[in-house]
């Protein structure tokens, strides 16, 4: 599940850097170029939101701003999940009645507080799944942007980005769609 969450914000980050190329007005491989050598992730938020204002002014606004904001907390969540020790919860461990599960935790074990929280199997799952969302919300952008996007998306860019996506929304339908695609691949032979 660790490296399906790491994946995710990879795509997150892929998508931010082609947002990044067509605010810029650059090439695909010369954003990869200079978005990836900004290590900062709130610099980086900070070029794509000037850059923003610059070719577009407040147009789509608040779905932008959810979009970066949301960005901008992953990222911290991000470090966690890359960062942080895998174990097993103890208290599985010892008790046969308790499923035993596996967690992520500070690595730092003597700078950890009462109030520390762990990142289990479902925390991974929820990063994984906010990542896509937000990834897939920034290429759609994107896409939009540049004139080619679908009609029926054209609404939310008006609105703030949602999560978790209600069921009837268009991102979540060609999400769904794209995870229905993915299943069917790997059960192919």
């Amino acid at each position: 599940m660790r490296a399906n969450a790491i994946q995710a914000y990879s795509h997150l980050e892929s998508s931010l850097c082609g947002l990044f190329g067509h605010l810029a007005g650059v090439t695909d491989q010369v954003a990869g170029i200079i978005f990836f050598k900004m290590v900062n992730a709130r610099s980086r938020i900070a070029t794509l939101e000037r850059l923003k204002r610059v070719k577009y002014g407040t147009e789509r606004n608040l779905f932008f701003n959810s979009l970066m904001a949301a960005t901008q907390a992953l990222d911290g969540e991000r470090n966690k999940v890359v960062h942080w020790q895998e174990t097993i919860d103890r208290a599985g461990y010892y008790d046969s009645t308790k499923d035993i599960r596996v967690i992520l935790h500070r690595p730092n074990f003597s700078d950890s507080s009462p109030d520390d929280t762990v990142i289990d199997v479902a925390g991974m799952e929820r990063f994984r799944d906010k990542c896509l969302v937000y990834g897939y919300g920034a290429l759609f952008l994107r896409i939009d942007w540049m004139g080619r996007g679908q009609k029926s998306l054209r609404g939310i860019f008006e609105q703030p980005l949602p999560y978790p996506l209600p069921e009837d929304h268009p991102l979540a339908q060609l999400l769904q769609a794209l995870d229905d695609r993915d299943q069917s691949l790997r059960e192919s032979p």
